[in-house]
């Protein structure tokens, strides 16, 4: 009885470990980012991290329906917080909002939220940006990032001071007052898609 026992399960684990290899194992998650690692210090004023994802990346999930938005906010409140998706794009910066909610109502410390969008976001043959935009009113440590190494599109920066999208990286660079590391991150923001 048991070697039959031993066959059958061997069977079994060989017809779940062969499959086509030419089928693509495609995760119901966009994401860049590993756990939580910290955040960066920010002062006051308004700053979006996006994390941004070509037409490249979008092409095997075409059709499919963007059904959350995921992030972990860090160590302080924002006055404010809103979630955004973005569709497009022109030199590296967003093109069309095509969601927008307010989320300050739902945030808590050291914590991932997530957000149910309310309105359907069907991907697209284009590129989409996940925003999450915070209000200051003093220096805080909000939105959350990984502990790297970054991807290009994984930590987008938009801030109020310039008006402008560059990478956190980028905007740090030289900065003498921290390591090169700690800008190596991407932000925690995932778009999670419904299940095939």
């Amino acid at each position: 009885m048991n070697k039959f026992l031993i066959l059958l399960l061997s069977v079994m684990v060989f017809a779940v470990g062969c499959k086509d290899d030419d089928e693509p194992v495609l995760e119901d998650v966009l994401k860049y980012d590993g756990n939580n690692s910290n955040a960066p210090f920010f002062d006051d004023g308004t700053y979006e991290g996006a994390v941004r994802f070509t037409a490249s990346d979008i092409q095997p999930y075409e059709g499919r329906v963007l059904e959350e938005i995921e992030f972990y906010i860090h160590e302080s409140l924002p006055d404010e917080c809103h979630v955004k998706v973005y569709k497009g794009g022109t030199n590296n910066t967003p093109a069309e909002l095509v969601y927008e909610a307010d989320v300050t109502a739902n945030l808590a410390t050291n914590f991932w939220v997530s957000h149910i969008l309310t309105e359907t976001v069907t991907l697209e043959n284009d590129e989409y940006w996940l925003s999450i935009r915070v209000d200051h009113s003093s220096l805080q440590r909000s939105f959350g990032c990984d502990a790297g190494p970054a991807d290009g599109n994984g930590q987008w920066l938009w801030s109020s001071a310039d008006n402008s999208w560059i990478t956190f990286s980028e905007r740090n660079e030289g900065n003498p007052n921290a390591p090169a590391s700690a800008f190596d991150v991407n932000w925690n923001i995932r778009g999670h898609l419904n299940p095939e």
